[in-house]
Formats: C-alpha cells, structure tokens, sequence
C-alpha cells in the first residue's frame, strides 16, 4: 500500500537513524525499490542541476530498461549532501561498501518494520498473509502522487513500470523535469514544505502572467507602430 504524506511524516519522526530518513526521502521522490536505492553511490547523484539529479545505472536496476535519471526535492538533495563526504565510489546508504544488497535490505527492512508496528501499521493481505506497508511502500507513493499532477501512466512511465516506460523515455529532459516540478506539492511529506512549494508554485503563476501580459503589451505596441509606419510609407 503507499503511503499516505500523514503516515510517512509518522514513519520520520519515530526513526532515529538519520540515514535511513534520507532512504526513505529518496525513494519517495525517485521511486526507487530498496536495492536500486542501496547502490546510489556519491558519483550518481549531480547536485549541479536544479533538480538534482540521481542516476540509476542500468547494471544496478531491476529490469533492463529500469534505469537511467530521476529527481529528488530540495529537501532530499540537502539531505543526502550532508550524507557525502566527497569519495565519489562510496555507497551512501550502506553501512560500508562491502555489505551485500541483500543483508542491506534486511536490516533496512527489520528498522521499517519495528516503525510500523509501533504505529499500528501491520495489516496483512488475507490471500497472501504478506504486509499491506513494507518498505517498497515508499516506491508506491512516489508513484501514486506523481500520478496527481501528471496521469498513471507518466507516473508510471517515472518510475521504470516497461508497460508505460515508452510513453515517458521519449519527453524531452524540459518536460521530465516540469513533470516532476508539478508532483515536488504532491510528493513533499511535511506540511510546512508543502506550504513553502504551494507559495512557490503561486508566485511562478503570477511571474507568468505578468510576462503573457508584459508580451501582449508589446505585441500590441508594435502593432500599433507598424500601422502607423504602414499609412506614412501610403503618404
């Protein structure tokens, strides 16, 4: 099941491991599963760009056609700077770069399950007995309020489901980021950054106005200016 903005906010504040914060902060932005999330190492992420960029290469995904260039907020950027110390091999979410992906995942999945529990969070599916919240929950969120802004099957495409992975690998770079700069509302677990992103989103709205407006005076301008050198040169 993912994760309502409510619970994930619930799940922060009851971790202590910092790091294991800036997992779940990462995987609710890009949406990637554990082990994608558990071999980012400090060359993969570009804090250059605006958004920051985190990379997925092939080799290290799931499927085949799974990797490749996702975005995190500003907040999950800041976070995992602080969690870069400048080795650009070292894995930032490991506990040292020789442990193996699945003890990683193991010990990632021990701290999230205790979470839930002392949050009452441990329904189960009847057919299958498997946990309704585990960790890829996080992936089901990002994609769930990605969908809001942009449609199931961008979201989806966001993501690296094959299904829908044609539709989004052909936008260009401009409209992958737009999309997502329409989902960081969505997409942000606290509410005071959701406050400061719902403000930014209205100031962007009025800036483009004001520039439609300011363009429409112009070309009216000019119009105006052209009919009138128009009528001289009849003269």
């Amino acid at each position: 099941e993912p994760l309502t903005a409510e619970q994930a906010r619930n799940v922060i504040e009851l971790t202590k491991d910092q790091k294991s914060i800036t997992l779940y902060h990462t995987m609710n932005d890009t949406g990637f599963r554990i082990s994608e999330a558990g071999q980012i190492q400090e060359k993969h992420i570009d804090f250059q760009k605006n958004p920051v960029e985190v990379i997925l290469p092939q080799n290290n995904s799931k499927g085949k056609s799974a990797g490749g260039t996702r975005f995190v907020r500003r907040e999950t950027a800041k976070r995992l700077k602080h969690l870069c110390n400048g080795s650009q091999d070292r894995f930032i979410f490991k506990l040292h770069d020789s442990q193996s992906i699945l003890q990683f995942r193991h010990n990632e999945l021990a701290r999230i399950r205790k979470t839930y529990g002392l949050l009452g969070m441990i329904e189960r599916y009847e057919d299958t007995d498997r946990h309704k919240f585990n960790l890829h929950s996080w992936r089901k969120r990002c994609a769930t309020e990605y969908a809001r802004k942009n449609g199931e099957a961008l979201a989806h495409g966001y993501i690296r489901h094959r299904k829908y992975l044609g539709m989004y690998i052909v936008k260009s770079k401009e409209e992958k980021v737009s999309y997502f700069q329409r989902a960081v509302i969505d997409l942000a677990i606290d509410e005071i950054e959701k406050a400061k992103h719902t403000i930014d989103s209205k100031d962007q709205e009025l800036l483009d106005i004001k520039k439609s407006q300011k363009k429409s005076a112009r070309e009216a301008v000019l119009g105006v200016i052209n009919e009138i050198s128009h009528e001289e040169l009849e003269i």
